[in-house]
């Protein structure tokens, strides 16, 4: 039975994933050497043409317990050289305060409160089906536990717009604790036992950089996109590889899927389910396998379990004398239960 959003984002012009309007084509694969194979492509739209006809771009910043990081975000992004056409944040009923703190300061920020801990995509799939509704060029989607340099929106827009099949724009993500180190330029799929590596080598801020999926938490999207595809799917329960499924959904659709250097976030350390825990372990791996019963062909299959072979000796090893006995527990049930394409205990956790 699909959830009230999924029902909600089918009417009108907004699609189920499971909907395209088009034959989808096959995904095309990355070579292992990655950065290698990026073109020297620099964005082409001038700052001033946007300044003349500015597009409309409404942020989407999903929040849990965030009341050490939330307030700074939204600051980030009240702060833009291209002001935003309306700012959402989405509450998976954080109970710290967090939401009241940003609605006594800001009270022009949209907050849309969920009845529960609807965990990543459908927490998101919240907001951007309230976006959608306004009809906005793109939309911003940013974690709470970042924030945006002032130009960062307005540079995320020059990137898109400098090519009509680009249709996700990923943000460089920095580390708040040291702003000049690069976390983050992207994310190129590689079918190892995390399924994807992030980018961190990624040195001329000028060029485009082709990307397998972008991170729903700091990538600017074009609104039709989501119309023609669908929102996030929420059969990647809690967190984890919904931005995979959705970056692969759209690059086979025939659309491209890049990150611009010109366009900061930093991230600031937040403490979320845990590094380590069960919750988080078993989330992250049941997803992963679930991505890979989409998209892994029996070659890359074959890449996967080996890698995940060496995981499952190591991780007991490595990590239970550090006390995340549960934790490795946790990666252990996620793979069976992915494989199994079991969903109680995933629902279950993300509502504890």
């Amino acid at each position: 039975m699909p959830s009230e959003v999924s029902q909600h984002a089918t009417r009108g012009r907004i699609r189920t994933p499971g909907h395209r309007s088009k034959p989808v084509r096959e995904y095309p694969d990355f070579p292992r050497s990655g950065l290698s194979m990026f073109r020297n492509q620099k964005p082409r739209m001038a700052l001033d043409k946007i300044r003349e006809n500015p597009p409309r771009v409404t942020s989407v910043t999903l929040n849990w317990q965030g009341r050490d990081v939330l307030l700074r975000c939204v600051e980030s992004l009240k702060a833009q050289t291209l002001p935003l056409f309306e700012i959402i944040v989405v509450d998976n009923r954080s109970t710290d305060g967090s939401v009241q703190q940003v609605r006594e300061k800001h009270p022009d920020v949209v907050i849309l409160e969920n009845p529960a801990n609807f965990g990543a995509p459908k927490g998101r799939n919240v907001g951007l089906t309230r976006a959608l509704e306004k009809e906005p060029d793109y939309i911003f989607t940013i974690d709470n536990d970042l924030y945006a340099d002032p130009g960062c929106v307005e540079n995320l827009v020059r990137a898109a717009g400098s090519d009509s099949t680009i249709a996700i724009v990923g943000a460089f993500i920095y580390d708040d604790g040291a702003p000049d180190r690069l976390l983050s330029a992207g994310a190129i799929v590689d079918f190892t036992q995390n399924v994807s590596r992030q980018i961190q080598n990624a040195e001329d801020l000028d060029r485009l950089y082709p990307l397998s999926y972008c991170g729903t938490g700091h990538m600017l999207t074009r609104s039709s996109v989501y119309r023609e595809l669908g929102l996030l799917d929420e059969a990647f329960i809690g967190y984890g590889f919904e931005d995979s499924d959705f970056g692969f959904r759209t690059r086979g659709a025939g659309y491209r899927v890049v990150s611009y250097g010109r366009a900061r976030v930093w991230h600031t350390a937040h403490a979320g389910i845990g590094r380590y825990s069960f919750k988080k372990k078993y989330l992250e791996t049941r997803n992963a396998v679930l991505f890979m019963k989409r998209y892994g062909k029996w070659h890359q299959w074959m890449k996967y379990l080996v890698f995940v072979a060496i995981g499952f000796i190591a991780a007991p090893l490595i990590e239970i004398p550090k006390g995340h006995l549960h934790g490795v527990a946790g990666k252990f049930r996620g793979f069976w239960d992915g494989l199994t394409g079991k969903t109680e205990l995933a629902e279950r956790l993300l509502r504890s």
